[in-house]
């Protein structure tokens, strides 16, 4: 079979918290937080101590102008989950106290943030404002994990623009070469505690964004459109659910109240390459140019914003292949310097022993009026010809060029229909053409394939808060990866020319045989 197009997933995914089931498990406790969002909770006392019930708590992202507001119960505690990522203010207001204010609240991927205050007695319009610390002890959540924030994936040094790679900054996660029979670089590249790699789970803003048929990822955003990324490796909760490994949850940026955005090129190129002590003439051809750019702001100021991101690669790459192939010799017949060639001519049974015995051809040469002209034909189109004619060893090097394009887009949009109704939706699109000129099991030129990865991305979500204890977030996502393999010599037909008689025509059967 030439041409596959295998791998076809299509995964739906809907994540939706119940209102009744909200309702039930809410009243100060800490809900089921969707693996994109974070939460904000905390506890408000007075001087003396004792807890505050009733203090109406409103959490605004700073950024973007979005307003929860929530009010304490009966302990004094309150909740404000299913927040985006982002930087926050909570502000507490009841009569009878001066207005409190914590500003500076860096909210990260699945986090849960505990901002307790102390209400000071006086009026209102009075207020007390402090500056948020990072909290040193998490004392809400039982995960291990590792969050790594924007400037990380932008700045640390990446090979390639692989952002799997920086999960290694989290606990128990080593790369690994070769692992499960997938190399590396077709599957995530890691494993967790120990964990098989099949066993780990990627999600895109809260879509799953893999294929499970090897540990692959579908989308792989570039990291600059990576608002921030958490790698959970033990002990998380039971909505990750499925992944015995690493669990890593990918953030893509939004817009906010200020424009912003970049462009960037890395540049690879052999002309620029100086010599190793090793090489005598020009180096191989190496041309690699990896651009792109992000923008993103306000539709509407603290009601709409957009953001948008584009990578592209461009990748041309000498390659040396040592092979071994027939002398002109051995094309001939003269197989006199490799082991017995036996005539099947000559088989019979030794009636003594009941063992099939065969005469070898003379001097390991087999006649010329013997060898079919499919052979020859097969040999002629297959096999290239030595360039040393020294038998049974390297006798042939071979300089095709690997060719690889990519082409991803990502597109975000954020509205607010309300207060209380938030509406998103984001679209990723990645498309990887390349071509390997060499097979893995042949090693020989004129054996490679055009490899093409298509895949695509989508998530609509919609936010509502209910009432200060009720909030309820749906979800539906898409995720389809699509691969194409095609022989190099795809349109020759190559079993005609051969003279095999009787062999399929259909096109998808021509070219050169992989296996």
């Amino acid at each position: 079979m030439r041409e596959k197009n295998g791998l076809h997933k299509q995964w739906f995914n809907l994540v939706s918290s119940s209102c009744l089931v909200i309702l039930l498990l809410s009243c100060g406790s800490d809900l089921w937080a969707q693996t994109t969002t974070g939460t904000i909770v905390g506890t408000l006392t007075d001087p003396s101590g004792a807890v505050v019930a009733g203090v109406a708590v409103t959490v605004l992202n700073e950024e973007t102008g979005l307003r929860r507001s929530v009010s304490t119960n009966d302990q004094g505690d309150y909740t404000a989950n299913l927040l985006p990522i982002g930087r926050y203010s909570v502000e507490a207001e009841l009569s009878g106290f001066k207005k409190a204010k914590v500003s500076g609240i860096v909210l990260q991927v699945n986090q849960t943030v505990r901002i307790d205050q102390t209400m000071q007695v006086g009026e209102v319009t009075q207020s007390v404002e402090v500056t948020s610390e990072i909290p040193l002890v998490k004392t809400d959540r039982s995960d291990v994990g590792q969050v790594i924030e924007a400037k990380q994936v932008v700045e640390l040094p990446l090979n390639g623009r692989n952002f799997i790679q920086l999960a290694q900054l989290g606990p128990g996660v080593i790369p690994i070469t070769k692992v499960d029979g997938i190399i590396a670089q077709f599957g995530g590249g890691i494993v967790a505690n120990g964990a098989s790699s099949n066993s780990n789970q990627v999600t895109l803003d809260g879509v799953e964004n893999q294929d499970f048929l090897v540990p692959r990822l579908g989308v792989r955003p570039n990291p600059d459109a990576i608002a921030e990324f958490k790698i959970m490796s033990a002990t998380y909760s039971a909505e990750f659910g499925r992944a015995a490994g690493a669990n890593i949850n990918l953030v893509i940026k939004s817009g906010t109240n200020n424009y912003h955005g970049g462009v960037y090129e890395f540049l690879r190129n052999d002309n620029l390459d100086a010599r190793n002590f090793f090489d005598t003439g020009k180096l191989p051809e190496f041309k690699q140019n990896q651009f792109g750019g992000t923008f993103g702001g306000p539709i509407r100021k603290d009601k709409t914003f957009f953001f948008t991101s584009y990578e592209s690669l461009r990748s041309t790459r000498g390659l040396t292949i040592a092979a071994i192939v027939p002398t002109d010799a051995q094309r001939a017949g003269d197989l006199s310097t490799s082991r017995p060639i036996f005539d099947p001519l000559t088989t019979r049974t030794d009636s003594a022993t009941g063992r099939i015995i065969r005469d070898a051809f003379p001097g390991n040469v087999i006649p010329a009026n013997r060898i079919s002209p499919q052979a020859k034909n097969a040999l002629d189109l297959l096999y290239p010809r030595a360039q040393l004619q020294v038998p049974n060893t390297i006798n042939g090097n071979y300089n095709p060029v690997q060719v690889e394009n990519h082409d991803q887009v990502i597109a975000r949009i954020d509205h607010r229909l309300g207060d209380g109704d938030t509406l998103w939706g984001r679209y990723a699109f990645n498309r990887n053409p390349r071509f390997l000129p060499v097979f893995l099991s042949s090693g020989l030129p004129g054996t490679g394939t055009e490899q093409s990865f298509f895949q695509q991305n989508v998530i609509i979500a919609y936010t509502k808060t209910i009432s200060p204890t009720i909030v309820n977030d749906v979800r539906i996502g898409y995720n389809r990866f699509r691969q194409d393999l095609r022989t190099e010599l795809r349109d020759r037909d190559q079993i005609s020319a051969i003279g095999i008689q009787g062999a399929l025509t259909d096109p998808l059967t021509l070219g050169p045989s992989q296996y």
